[in-house]
């Protein structure tokens, strides 16, 4: 997907997850967050990362459909204008707390 433009629709988006992203990446700022308990200790641990961003699918885990003699079939995308790494690491994330992964 590193070929597609970036949607401009990213931008509209006005949800829990969309204003959390943004306030993460840097693109919002954090008094736009609602008081949440751990929020100062978290957002100390930011730092600027030099990457490029393409269109990722921000929500894999449990959003592939596999059968026996079809290709995987990837449903109920969640678009973001992430590093391609970034996909990566919510899998493996997903995959350790919600699908029980072995950590090796």
């Amino acid at each position: 997907m590193r070929t597609v433009p970036r949607p401009s629709f990213l931008d509209e988006r006005d949800n829990p997850w969309s204003v959390g992203d943004r306030a993460a990446w840097g693109e919002l700022g954090l008094g736009a967050l609602p008081p949440v308990k751990h929020l100062d200790r978290l957002t100390a641990l930011l730092r600027p990362l030099e990457t490029t961003s393409q269109l990722i699918h921000g929500d894999l885990t449990g959003n592939v459909l596999f059968a026996e003699d079809a290709p995987p079939a990837v449903i109920d995308l969640a678009p973001y204008w992430r590093p391609p790494a970034f996909a990566s690491a919510i899998v493996v994330t997903d995959a350790l707390v919600w699908e029980g992964a072995d950590e090796r």
